[in-house]
């Protein structure tokens, strides 16, 4: 009897807060010192039934979450046994890591993962947003479409155009070797500074430039940057008057790096502007937002990384995490605390 209870003991709880594939889900459940809670229903856990499954049955050990799930200290403070969250995602800015850290919880994320897949997406929305793409479309469903006209959903040119990069890392550097490929003179800025490696591996085709530098004199001015208090509302008014008043802005980092009521005005003040967004703030956004009525604005549901490799490789990553967490104490891929 006093086997079974120090078996039961020795469990550890992990709470996942979306259907994972079953294949991931199966690293979990096959282990016999692994409970798992899972949440099977469609759409976010809220967060009311993830701070319940946290805290019950003594706490859980693990918590497997997304963007969307905010991992805060009272979440934290529900499971004195809480020892790793583990997000599938490359951003961490909807848990609380100064929290984590005092608790010594350690946090895993998906770096590298989702490189490919986002820039593939960043390039997509571009070419989306440069040659009207979504606008052609809707004008062929409702019979605008007629005869051949000269300038008619004439868009801008990628090819040759000069680009700026906002956060040269994986994914900046990643979308900067695609877009050498249409020949286009590649801008680049971020917090770490020139790239020596970065300009190298394109030929001299990429050169350091500082922020407001960069954004008068790209065509294209793509936004990768990390959510940070030096970043939240980067792209004002101000910075997005500085650019070319035909530039097209791409935001596929966080949708706080830009202010969006800023970027409605600008987008209702110059026309020839153009903005393709892969994130907003809020998200979802609301069906009601100006943003979607403007027809020199492009936007996606934050699906970056969504194809199905990618998305698979991030889950079993996530799982992962928690897995070397839980057994050793450090994810494979933590947040530095």
């Amino acid at each position: 009897m006093a086997a079974a209870a120090a078996a039961a003991a020795a469990v550890k709880r992990v709470v996942v807060t979306r259907a994972l594939p079953a294949a991931t889900m199966a690293r979990l459940t096959s282990r016999p010192d692994i409970a798992v809670t899972a949440w099977e229903a469609e759409g976010a856990m809220p967060a009311a039934a993830l701070g319940a499954a946290v805290a019950a049955g003594g706490g859980a050990a693990g918590v497997v979450c997304m963007l969307t799930d905010a991992i805060d200290a009272a979440l934290l403070d529900a499971s004195p046994a809480l020892r790793v969250v583990s997000t599938m995602s490359v951003g961490y800015n909807h848990i609380d890591v100064a929290a984590c850290k005092a608790r010594g919880v350690s946090v895993g994320y998906t770096p590298g993962i989702l490189t490919d897949a986002t820039a593939d997406l960043v390039v997509a929305l571009l070419l989306a947003t440069a040659r009207r793409l979504p606008e052609a479309w809707s004008a062929v469903k409702s019979g605008e479409w007629s005869s051949w006209s000269l300038f008619w959903m004439a868009g801008k040119a990628v090819a040759g155009a000069t680009v700026g990069i906002v956060g040269a890392g994986r994914i900046g550097s990643a979308v900067g070797r695609r877009l050498r490929g249409f020949g286009c003179p590649i801008l680049y800025t971020g917090a770490s500074g020139r790239k020596p490696e970065l300009e190298a591996e394109l030929g001299g085709g990429a050169t350091y430039a500082p922020l407001d530098d960069l954004l008068a004199a790209s065509d294209f001015v793509v936004v990768l940057c990390s959510l940070s208090p030096a970043t939240r509302g980067l792209f004002n008014r101000d910075r997005l008057l500085r650019m070319k008043p035909d530039a097209v802005l791409i935001n596929a980092s966080r949708g706080e790096v830009v202010v969006q009521d800023d970027l409605v005005a600008v987008l209702r003040e110059r026309p020839t502007f153009a903005a393709g967004l892969d994130v907003t703030t809020p998200e979802p956004l609301p069906t009601d937002s100006p943003l979607l009525t403007l027809p020199n604005a492009v936007v996606l549901p934050h699906i970056g990384s969504s194809t199905t490799a990618c998305r698979t490789e991030m889950a079993d990553m996530a799982v992962r995490n928690v897995l070397a967490a839980l057994d050793t104490g450090t994810p494979l891929l933590a947040v530095p605390l």
